[in-house]
């Protein structure tokens, strides 16, 4: 280990300045997991960590919740099995790939995407998600309830992709780049809060586009 810093000085120094950043913002979860990483660097371990595709999901669910203060849900996850949930992880990957290096008609056209790729999802897998309390609990969260239209949350998400793209493409090549990194926690973390400012644009704004 005293090796390791002595010959890594700056890289070490780095990392301890994330993650004292990390943990006075309150991401725990994150602290622990990028100390596990390191750990394994140091030591000459393997640095990639081989996780199962319900642990990722759990990881990205547990910081879309923190982010909104809410407990680690403990049955969102296991609304799908194995297959979807591989299935569910690749498609994230391959989605964010493709948004990050989008255009603002290839970013409509990733929201067409993601609605039919929800539509071929197992029906018990929708079905369980639809009547999931903790996921109603988290849509109340950003204002969306069994009565809201779906249609009204696309506007205001094209809304604020038209009117917005440098914003939201930045976003989403930072949302990429932790994905590609194994940090799945921080993507959910940080999906969460731009969640926030994208569902938050009024209608006067959405009425613009008309």
């Amino acid at each position: 280990m005293i090796t390791y810093i002595t010959l890594h000085f700056l890289e070490v120094h780095k990392f301890l300045g994330d993650t004292n950043s990390l943990w006075i913002a309150g991401k725990f979860y994150q602290v622990g997991f990028n100390l596990a990483a390191f750990a394994h660097k140091i030591l000459g371990a393997k640095t990639t960590l081989s996780i199962s595709d319900r642990d990722i999901l759990q990881q990205a669910s547990n910081g879309l919740f923190e982010q909104n203060k809410l407990p680690d849900p403990t049955t969102v996850v296991d609304c799908s099995d194995a297959a979807t949930q591989h299935s569910i992880v690749l498609f994230i990957g391959d989605v964010l790939k493709k948004a990050a290096a989008g255009s603002v008609t290839d970013l409509i056209k990733v929201i067409a995407l993601i609605k039919d790729f929800i539509n071929g999802l197992p029906d018990s897998t929708k079905t369980c998600l639809a009547n999931n309390a903790e996921l109603k609990t988290l849509g109340l969260k950003y204002g969306i309830d069994d009565s809201t239209d779906p249609s009204v949350i696309e506007k205001k998400v094209v809304s604020y992709v038209t009117f917005h793209y440098l914003e939201v493409h930045g976003w989403l090549g930072s949302l990429n780049t932790l994905w590609s990194s194994g940090k799945y926690y921080q993507t959910g973390f940080d999906a969460a809060t731009y969640g926030h400012k994208v569902l938050g644009i009024t209608a006067e704004v959405i009425s613009n586009l008309r």
